[in-house]
């Protein structure tokens, strides 16, 4: 698949799912809960989730329909704002003391449908346009959307900043990030997500859904083919040598296919 240039435009939509799960894990569950609902034990990080995983149930049956009525792209389109507003919340609100349970509940829900989209209709759209190589576009999922979480985890432990401000938060270890960047790159993983998968979709028709050329051999070269062209070749020259005048020929040879 590495000669195949629609793979490189689907590398977006894995990394906006690496990035906005890294995000949710690393900073809203660690940082946001225990603060915002008083929660040292993060006890309520298991109720959250529980909404996430109902979020994609639900939505996982919904796309489902949905696709065969507006197909998959709207739907991949639709994944992507969703991992983008996994992280814009907290770009418009980061003092962590305003948030309420009811508002993480959201956050959580449109990270549970976005995730609908990457484990269901993504991994759809893969098969369509890999259908020659499914083994290794699926594993291409998972390298790709493995190896931007792990970026983004990297980045979420390493962005600190000097002092305390809008978007540098001080953690519960005392320790300063610059959560802004973090939200920031998410947002940006989004957005590359969907112009990738625009420019791939356009490969897609262009290539009339063939993406590569069939390796099975053609007439010419299939040498059981040469062989019965051989003998019906034999079978034709004692009659053809039989013929006196060239009319005569030249009416032979355009009746049996003789060049």
């Amino acid at each position: 698949l590495i000669n195949d240039s629609k793979m490189k435009y689907m590398i977006g939509l894995n990394a906006a799912f690496g990035f906005a799960g890294a995000f949710l894990d690393s900073f809203v569950n660690g940082q946001v809960v225990p603060t915002a609902l008083n929660d040292a034990r993060a006890s309520f990080v298991g109720i959250l989730v529980a909404f996430h995983g109902i979020a994609a149930a639900i939505s996982s049956l919904v796309f489902g329909r949905v696709s065969q009525r507006v197909g998959k792209g709207p739907i991949l389109y639709f994944g992507a704002v969703c991992f983008a507003w996994v992280a814009i919340p907290f770009l418009i609100q980061p003092n962590l003391k305003r948030w309420t349970f009811g508002k993480l509940v959201g956050v959580y829900c449109i990270q549970g449908i976005g995730r609908a989209t990457f484990e269901g209709t993504l991994k759809a759209m893969f098969a369509d346009f890999f259908s020659y190589e499914k083994e290794a576009a699926f594993a291409n999922i998972i390298l790709q959307s493995g190896l931007t979480s792990a970026v983004a985890y990297v980045l979420s432990a390493n962005l600190s900043c000097q002092k305390v401000g809008t978007y540098c938060l001080q953690y519960r270890d005392g320790s300063l990030h610059n959560i802004g960047t973090l939200a920031m790159c998410t947002v940006l993983a989004s957005l590359l997500g969907m112009v990738g998968f625009a420019r791939a979709s356009c490969l897609q028709s262009s290539q009339g859904h063939h993406p590569r050329p069939s390796s099975k051999p053609d007439a010419e070269s299939n040498p059981l083919n040469f062989r019965r062209g051989a003998r019906t070749r034999k079978q034709t020259a004692q009659p053809y040598n039989s013929i006196a005048t060239n009319h005569e020929r030249q009416a032979f040879e355009s009746e049996n296919g003789i060049l």
